[in-house]
């Protein structure tokens, strides 16, 4: 992660350049579509288990509230809606049933998200309100987010289990596991 002075905001396109650092391109809008829904749940949940991660790693002073948490959390926010994006839609299984463990555990700390400036879509998506955001108390932002937090623990654990499985997916396309082969003559 980069050192900056007191007094630069580092954007959520920094952020989302770092958490997608293996495919910078699956962060973008337009490219996107390019991808097989495999790789894309791929690079998503794996963005997703880096923003979990660089959050813990703060230390939720009123300095980093405005110079580095502001474009994190917001980079948080939009990998997370990424990935429920690629899983939902998803012919697996697993995946649409990862997605929807996303968006319960969500639920499940709305009023926590809610008090430092972060709701809940009813499609399950989050929305930041930078306002809201960097008026909450560092401590809140890191009862959510830090380390030590039940939901960022959470969070960790359903985007670790969507990479394994999404992996596994792109290895099945890769070898052609799962298909039948007709080899009669």
């Amino acid at each position: 992660m980069a050192t900056i002075s007191s007094g630069v905001n580092l954007s959520s396109t920094f952020y989302l350049r770092n958490f997608y650092k293996n495919d910078p391109s699956a962060c973008k809008k337009s490219s996107r579509k390019d991808f097989s829904n495999s790789k894309l749940s791929n690079e998503d949940s794996r963005a997703l288990h880096r923003a979990i991660k660089a959050l813990g790693k703060f230390e939720y002073t009123e300095d980093e509230v405005e110079t580095k948490l502001l474009g994190s959390i917001q980079a948080l926010a939009n990998t997370y809606n990424n990935a429920l994006e690629s899983s939902g839609t998803k012919d697996n299984a697993s995946m649409k049933r990862y997605a929807s463990q996303l968006k319960k555990l969500s639920s499940k700390y709305s009023e926590e998200l809610d008090d430092i400036g972060i709701t809940i879509n009813k499609d399950g998506s989050l929305k930041v309100n930078e306002t809201l955001l960097k008026k909450a108390d560092p401590s809140s932002i890191k009862k959510v987010f830090g380390k030590d937090s039940s939901y960022a623990k959470q969070l960790q654990s359903i985007s670790k289990r969507m990479t394994n499985t999404s992996t596994e997916a792109i290895y099945a396309e890769m070898t052609g596991s799962g298909q039948n082969v007709d080899l009669s003559l």
